[in-house]
């Protein structure tokens, strides 16, 4: 019997972490098929209650795995109460779900991970779960380049022809628009949630990228060694997202300052030896960049909505200093979104382009402290949850990342998956 729940739990996982990537297209099958992530959640949490009754039944005292998952609990309860006491009860249970989703996944999740009931081999399923959404993420990635470059082709007829507007119960656009730029979304819900998935991808990539495809034949090594990372940058550059850039950089920058010191003879050696090919790579690097792909500065600098991104958290500020303690729950963000679709046909709403702002101005000042405690306990779990934390830290000062339902139920699957 144990072994069954827990052959179903590991399939839940995987189940979650190859079809996110194509969550946006399967939302295109069936009405309600958007749903298909919550029904796989409500078999984890299942699972999760059989294992609460399993433990006491073995005289297993239930604890705490660590801070994360205290403070992550206080933050649960917080939304609730908030919810109970919210004057638009509907709309708060929506902004809600959007507020906790992440926070329950994890505290799903990681007391099953980290089970004495299981007997699961946590780093070997670590990679296995890695090599399952990096081979679904080139599926997505490969998806959206047809996507792009046929014009939709065999496909065109199950998107929404209107452009670059899609909130939730909206059909999901063909394309996503800068100037003439199409911003690549993949086979996901967007430009910007694929982005960040293919920045997941990259991550556990590096982490285990000796270990994930080992092939006897050396020349299909080296095609997953260095089509995957490629693969995944392409995507990357296609879908816009300038946050993305900027932490791809910042963690690129990082890594060779980390490892400047062990060999910096060597590095100002190699340079200067291959200083004329260095020289042709970067050459190309921005001819690729602002010739064959056409890409200009108001595309990617100066594109529209550019200065509203930075006037919405000052308006959200505004909406703190209304109320700083309690918050407004619902007021900003996807469940503003829906409220004001269903009233005025019009889906434009306060988005606070701060996931802080955001659980500040929704939750008051003790949500967004809690917020604020679990990632800094989850930051000093180990080396991979502080890349992975630090990363997503940052994205979330440069937009409300986590109203993307697949990325943040996958940012808080891989911060339980990531306890070893």
């Amino acid at each position: 019997m144990k072994n069954w729940w827990e052959n179903l739990f590991l399939a839940s996982l995987l189940a979650l972490v190859v079809f996110l990537p194509w969550h946006g297209l399967i939302s295109l099958f069936w009405d309600n098929s958007r749903w298909w992530k919550e029904v796989v959640l409500g078999i984890l949490l299942i699972i999760r209650l059989g294992h609460n009754i399993a433990l006491k039944r073995e005289g297993i005292e239930k604890k705490m795995h660590n801070n994360v998952e205290l403070l992550a609990t206080f933050f649960v309860l917080l939304v609730l109460i908030q919810i109970g006491i919210a004057d638009d009860f509907q709309t708060a249970l929506i902004a809600g779900r959007y507020l906790m989703l992440g926070f329950l996944v994890y505290l799903i999740i990681l007391p099953l991970w980290k089970s004495e009931i299981f007997a699961i081999d946590r780093k070997y399923w670590q990679k296995k779960i890695a090599k399952y959404f990096i081979i679904s993420l080139i599926g997505s990635v490969i998806f959206g380049t047809w996507i792009k470059f046929t014009n939709g082709l065999f496909f065109q007829k199950i998107f929404s022809s209107t452009i670059s507007s899609w909130v939730p119960g909206q059909d999901l656009p063909l394309y996503h628009l800068s100037g003439d730029f199409i911003r690549m979304q993949g086979a996901s819900s967007g430009p910007v949630v694929f982005a960040h998935l293919c920045l997941i991808g990259l991550l556990l990539w590096f982490w285990w990228r000796k270990e994930l495809f080992n092939f006897p034949r050396k020349i299909m090594k080296n095609i997953f060694k260095w089509g995957i990372p490629i693969l995944l940058f392409w995507g990357i550059f296609h879908a816009g997202s300038r946050a993305v850039y900027f932490i791809i950089l910042l963690l690129a920058f990082l890594f060779v300052i980390k490892n400047y010191k062990k060999s910096s003879k060597k590095i100002f050696a190699s340079i200067v030896k291959h200083r004329v090919k260095i020289l042709i790579i970067t050459l190309i690097a921005f001819l690729s960049l602002f010739v064959l792909f056409k890409i200009s500065y108001n595309q990617i600098i100066n594109r529209g909505g550019t200065i509203d991104h930075f006037l919405r958290p000052v308006k959200t500020v505004e909406l703190i200093l209304e109320n700083p303690i309690r918050g407004s729950i619902g007021k900003i963000g996807p469940a503003a979104r829906i409220q004001n679709l269903a009233k005025n046909n019009d889906d434009k709403a306060l988005i606070a382009e701060n996931i802080w702002l955001d659980y500040w101005a929704q939750l008051g000042f003790f949500g967004f402290l809690l917020a604020l405690g679990v990632f800094l306990a989850g930051f000093f779990r180990n080396d991979k949850t502080r890349i992975l934390i630090g990363s997503f830290f940052l994205l979330g000062n440069m937009a409300t990342i986590f109203d993307m339902t697949p990325l943040v139920i996958l940012f808080f699957l891989w911060l339980a998956v990531l306890e070893d």
